[in-house]
């Protein structure tokens, strides 16, 4: 099996599609030899209390969600239309339903601001790479891990370290390809051991409803099932999700 463009390491995986099926594909099924336009991997690294190794998984991400979707939309369409204001609909991780992006319609109006992000912030572990044991399947419609592993060193809690975004590097010879990655630490500094079932990427973003009007709230964007990874007492579980593109 043939590795990714951006990660030869990673696995690629690859489908046969039936003349007899649908001419209107997905877009992760338009690519070049078999090659995803759009692809997203992950890297489970978990280490003992001294630091070593002790299991590395990867495996591909099938996980963005229809918040993520919602999310382009609203940022695609906004501005259009007899009003430059919330065009999408999200969902956040109380499974209250809202409506994304806020933008100013008029000057002096006082909104906030168009887009979204994944970094956690000093008030909120809970943004960005975030972890449960659960293992219900996904649907369209999933705006929260199953069963979130809270930040802290308590029984069945992961102290939630800080996390990191590289740089887009991108190929200078065919196939063209760019990634970035995105790792975030996990530390049990507990007495006991923590299972891990479920990852999942969080953003916090500007939304608006008629109940709490314009305010900035967390909706998950991606949600991937990972098996069952342990982490010892003093271990620590490292993530990454690679998102990457193939040009052709």
């Amino acid at each position: 099996m043939k590795g990714s463009p951006c990660c030869p390491w990673l696995p690629i995986e690859r489908t046969t599609k039936r003349a007899s099926e649908t001419e209107l594909k997905p877009i992760s099924d338009l690519g070049d030899n078999g090659r995803l336009i759009i692809d997203m991997s992950y890297v489970l690294v978990v280490r003992d209390k001294d630091g070593k190794v002790v299991e590395v998984k990867t495996g591909k991400a099938h996980s963005f969600l229809q918040n993520f979707m919602q999310i382009l939309y609203g940022m695609f369409y906004a501005g259009t239309g007899s009003s430059p204001n919330a065009s999408g609909n999200v969902v956040d991780l109380s499974g209250n339903s809202m409506e994304y992006p806020i933008m100013a319609s008029a000057p002096g109006n006082t909104y906030l601001p168009l887009g979204f992000t994944i970094t956690p912030s000093s008030s909120s572990a809970y943004i960005g790479i975030v972890v449960g044991s659960g293992s219900t399947t996904n649907s369209p419609s999933t705006y929260n891990l199953a069963s979130p592993i809270t930040n802290g060193s308590g029984s069945d809690q992961l102290t939630y370290g800080s996390q990191s975004i590289n740089a887009v590097q991108c190929s200078n010879s065919t196939p063209y390809s760019c990634s970035f990655q995105v790792t975030r630490s996990f530390t049990n500094n507990g007495s006991s051991a923590v299972t891990v079932s479920e990852i999942g990427l969080v953003a916090e973003t500007a939304v608006t409803s008629s109940s709490s009007g314009n305010t900035i709230d967390s909706v998950l964007i991606a949600r991937d099932l990972v098996g069952s990874v342990t982490v010892n007492p003093g271990g620590s579980l490292t993530v990454t999700y690679v998102i990457s593109l193939s040009i052709s």
